[in-house]
């Protein structure tokens, strides 16, 4: 038997929901190894170069932060799994097509709030490489590099990452070329 329009929709959404969960599993690891170390700043620095306590704590506060963003839209994506798979189980086709729109404004929640985890783990990192090898404002060479070979880097995978789930989310079930 052929699969359905809505048996297809379905399964991109519990796909989406799954990949999302498994990516902000992946991030969240990331940043309990940041915040489990210590970071100690590379010797030759300057001394008005060194990274302040303020630096430190806007590192913990923004590596929390994605924490939390990335807790908060797995615990909202499996969630809608969970509700994706019982609406399947007890609605009839008919009734499910309202609920589709609902379960969709969630998952677009979920999204946002993994996109808001990577954006404060960007900061983070960036406060990170401040700690280790000096301040942004005393030109070091060291820093510069990695900001401007990891942000952009980092940029265009999110954004990547964000039109992939929204297409995801969006998706009647039919390949879009």
């Amino acid at each position: 038997m052929p699969e359905s329009q809505q048996d297809k929709r379905r399964r991109v959404h519990e796909k989406a929901l799954e990949s999302m969960v498994t990516a902000n599993g992946f991030f969240s690891t990331a940043i309990f190894v940041g915040l489990s170390g210590t970071v100690t700043p590379s010797p030759g620095i300057p001394t008005n170069c060194l990274a302040g306590n303020d630096i430190s704590s806007q590192l913990v506060l923004f590596e929390l932060l994605s924490f939390g963003c990335y807790l908060a839209s797995t615990l909202v994506g499996h969630g809608t799994r969970l509700n994706i798979i019982h609406l399947i189980e007890t609605t009839s086709r008919e009734k499910e097509e309202p609920m589709v729109l609902r379960y969709k404004m969630v998952m677009g929640l979920s999204m946002l709030l993994s996109i808001l985890g990577g954006l404060f783990l960007l900061i983070s990192i960036i406060h990170l490489v401040q700690l280790k090898f000096g301040l942004l404002s005393c030109g070091g060479t060291v820093p510069w590099v990695l900001l401007i070979v990891l942000g952009p880097l980092l940029a265009v995978s999110l954004s990547y990452y964000t039109y992939t789930l929204y297409r995801a989310i969006k998706s009647d079930g039919y390949p879009e070329y």
